[in-house]
């Protein structure tokens, strides 16, 4: 996990908003939102993060937990965070969040990278 200073040099390198900061400081400093359950066909568990010092919830072996072990090994990603609470607006409603991919309710996993943040909903492409 970065220092507050590594995080403070890493919000002046790519220039975030103070509305920003205060996103990705509720996402760090909160627990995971819910504990993941397992569907029929999915299987849930706990991935030890050494990288993170916690263990990491996911709810598909064959998406999240992948995604989970390409962000615990790739370089790039300073951190990341499962299942986090979607950040709240000025009037107490939570924030609708665009991914790239879809419109979403639900973030499975943020994702600190070197270049900037990811948000990943955990969900195969073509189930979006």
């Amino acid at each position: 996990m970065l220092s507050p200073e590594d995080l403070g040099i890493w919000y002046r390198r790519l220039g975030l908003s103070e509305a920003s900061r205060s996103v990705i400081d509720q996402i760090r400093s909160a627990p995971p939102s819910r504990r993941v359950g397992g569907g029929r066909q999915n299987v849930s568990g706990r991935y030890p993060s050494r990288k993170m010092g916690v263990t990491i919830q996911f709810e598909s072996h064959r998406v999240e937990l992948a995604g989970i072990y390409e962000m615990e090994h790739d370089a790039g990603v300073l951190e990341y965070y499962d299942q986090p609470r979607r950040p709240v607006g000025k009037n107490g409603r939570r924030k609708r969040i665009w991914s790239g991919w879809s419109n979403i309710t639900r973030i499975d996993t943020v994702a600190m990278h070197k270049a900037g943040g990811a948000v990943r909903p955990g969900k195969p492409k073509r189930a979006l």
